[in-house]
C-alpha cells in the first residue's frame, strides 16, 4: 500500500502569483536508483542541491513527495515547465522493458499515474501522448522529457527512456480518471 508524504519545498522554482495555465504534464525519471526510500532522498536532494532543477513530484514503489506546488513553476524540462506539471519516477533511462515491469517500477508507474489521474482531472490534460511536433504546435496532453528536449532542444536529456512502458502509464491514468 502506497504512502503519500509530505510536501518538502524545492530549492529551485518559481513562485507564481497567476494561473499557469496548465496543458501538459511531463514523466522523468531521475537516474536514480529504484529502492523505497527514493522519493524521499530525491525530494532531499531537490531541496538542497546546488543544481537548478525542480519536480512537482517524486515517486518510488511506495511513497509520493511534492516538491513544487501546482500554481509555481518547476525547472523540470526547459520548453515546458510554464506550462507543464513534471513527476520523477526512481530509476534509469536506460532500463530495459523488462526492468520497468519488475514489481518496483510496476508499483512506481501505478503511483505515479495515481498521482497524474488527479492532476488530469484538476486541470483537464487529455490522456493522449504527445510527441515533439505536438508539444511544438501547444497541444495538451502527457509527454515525456525526452519529446520535450526534441521539441526544444537544450539539456539533451533522453529520460524516461525508450523502453519505458508509456502505453501501459496512460492506461492506469484512464482507468483512475473512469
Amino acid at each position: 500500500r502506497a504512502r503519500v508524504t509530505n510536501f518538502r519545498q524545492a530549492r529551485w522554482y518559481q513562485p507564481s502569483s497567476i494561473a499557469r495555465g496548465i496543458h501538459v504534464i511531463c514523466v522523468h525519471c531521475p537516474q536514480y536508483p529504484e529502492n523505497n526510500q527514493a522519493a524521499e532522498r530525491l525530494a532531499v536532494y531537490f531541496a538542497t542541491t546546488d543544481r537548478k532543477a525542480s519536480t512537482h513530484a517524486v515517486v518510488d514503489n511506495d511513497s509520493l513527495w511534492t516538491c513544487v506546488r501546482d500554481g509555481d513553476v518547476a525547472y523540470g524540462a526547459s520548453g515546458m515547465n510554464r506550462h507543464g506539471l513534471h513527476v520523477e519516477i526512481a530509476g534509469y533511462a536506460q532500463q530495459s522493458a523488462a526492468e520497468w515491469a519488475d514489481p518496483f517500477s510496476e508499483a512506481a508507474v501505478r503511483l505515479a499515474a495515481l498521482w497524474a489521474r488527479g492532476k488530469a482531472e484538476l486541470y483537464a490534460v487529455p490522456v493522449t501522448f504527445l510527441d515533439a511536433a505536438a508539444l511544438q504546435a501547444g497541444k495538451a496532453g502527457f509527454t515525456t522529457h525526452a519529446e520535450v528536449e526534441k521539441a526544444f532542444p537544450s539539456t539533451g536529456h533522453s529520460d524516461p527512456g525508450p523502453n519505458f512502458p508509456m502505453t501501459r502509464f496512460l492506461g492506469y491514468v484512464s482507468f483512475y480518471v473512469e
